[in-house]
């Protein structure tokens, strides 16, 4: 009689599971059902009921659950930053402004506060906007401090000069830093930095002045509308109760006007760049003064992560 083996016991079943375990085969582009990942390459897996896969498994959960709250909240957060950064520039841009308007030429004067302050605030809303992250804001913050150390206090005024009307005609008969520029300490000497003015267009003119018989060639600025920036060469010490005075001098104008007689040679020819009139001082047009008190001044309040950054900086 042939022999027969027993049935196997319990204990053997487990053993005999333990000793072959189950494998699960993933493909190339598959994802992990558990884990949410996606494979780069075919490769065999085996799920383990340790407590080491356990707690592996739900950190990779948290860890997602967490990464998708992220992303959630970051478009509104970034989204406030951004507005901050611009709200701040934008206070410095339009901190204040002066119109001068009359006699054929309107000007406005507008005033960044402090320099340093000022490009501090474009290069951090720059950064905010780019989306950077903190540690870099504050690496590129420092290197705007550095480049503008000898700035800070120092103003920024932005001039525009627009032509009123089109009888009126207005020149700069030498460089503009000979008409343009701040006085302090009752000075009458114009000083600053100006940016190269745009708007301006230096030829030569013929002036003939038929009281004298005499003519005059020169070499003049012809503007309507003409935009630059004064930055003056001292600075604005908090308290300070000096004033800036910014000056516009020696401007010529020409103001056509009606002729009762079509015989009449007085006038203006723009394409030609001729001027004939009586007397060459005619041309001449009256000073233009506004005074600033620094003292006055107050700098918009910082967004609170721009002060975080210059204070970790600040105490560096």
């Amino acid at each position: 009689m042939p022999m027969s083996l027993p049935p196997p016991t319990r204990s053997r079943e487990l053993r005999s599971r333990a000793s072959a375990p189950l494998v699960t085969h993933y493909s190339f582009g598959e994802t992990l059902p558990w884990a949410g990942i996606s494979l780069e390459s075919g490769f065999a897996m085996q799920p383990s009921l340790s407590r080491w896969s356990s707690i592996s498994i739900l950190g990779i959960v948290l860890l997602g659950a967490a990464s998708l709250a992220m992303r959630q909240t970051e478009p509104g957060a970034a989204k406030d930053r951004t507005a901050a950064a611009s709200e701040y520039l934008a206070a410095l841009q339009g901190f204040k402004e002066e119109a001068l308007g009359g006699d054929g030429l309107d000007v406005t004067i507008k005033v960044i506060p402090d320099e340093c302050a000022f490009e501090v605030a474009k290069r951090y809303e720059d950064c905010v906007r780019r989306g950077i992250a903190r540690a870099e804001i504050e690496k590129a913050l420092k290197a705007t401090l550095s480049e503008q150390k000898g700035n800070q206090g120092r103003p920024i005024f932005i001039l525009k000069l627009d032509v009123a009307s089109g009888r009126d005609h207005f020149f700069f008969p030498k460089d503009i830093k000979s008409h343009i520029g701040v006085t302090r300490d009752n000075s009458k000497d114009l000083s600053g930095k100006i940016s190269d003015p745009k708007g301006v267009t230096v030829s030569k003119w013929w002036i003939k002045e038929t009281a004298s018989g005499k003519d005059l060639r020169q070499n003049m600025g012809y503007f309507r509308t003409v935009n630059l920036e004064l930055r003056p060469a001292g600075k604005a010490e908090r308290g300070q109760k000096e004033p800036f005075n910014v000056k516009i001098v020696g401007l010529l104008r020409y103001q056509e006007v009606q002729k009762s007689n079509p015989y009449d040679r007085m006038g203006i020819n723009v394409n030609a760049h001729q001027i004939t009139l009586g007397d060459f001082n005619e041309l001449k047009f009256p000073e233009i003064e506004k005074t600033f008190y620094p003292n006055e001044w107050k700098l918009p309040e910082l967004p609170k992560e721009l002060s975080e950054l210059l204070a970790v900086i600040d105490a560096k």
